[in-house]
């Protein structure tokens, strides 16, 4: 899956906010830290892609990891993305490409929960 793969996914499904934080500062990937993995670094770079702000890199890592969790805990992506609504102030798609971009760097395996 690519970016504009996710970007499909996204415009495809309807959310409304995201995941445990609102986008505070600016965390860019020119920014990161050496110890991050491919993954973060994937993950980083999409959010930074679509100018998507979670507010540091430890944050917007912390919330892909997250998500996963959620999702292999059994949560809907409905239920992850009411999670977000009661939690930030992120756009509709803000939160279903970040959704997206975590399941793509992070969990593969999840991606049939992802409405297309």
């Amino acid at each position: 899956m690519n970016a504009n793969r996710i970007k499909s996914i996204v415009r495809t499904s309807s959310v409304a906010a995201f995941i445990a934080v609102a986008a505070l500062g600016t965390a860019g990937v020119a920014n990161a830290a050496p110890s991050l993995t491919a993954d973060d670094r994937d993950f980083l770079a999409l959010l930074e892609g679509e100018g998507i702000d979670i507010g540091s890199d430890s944050k917007a890592i912390n919330l892909g990891h997250h998500i996963c969790e959620s999702f292999d805990e059994g949560y809907s992506f409905e239920t992850v993305a009411q999670e977000g609504r009661d939690q930030s102030d992120l756009t509709d798609y803000e939160i279903g490409y970040t959704i997206g971009a975590a399941v793509y760097a992070y969990c593969p395996s999840n991606l049939d929960v992802i409405p297309v």
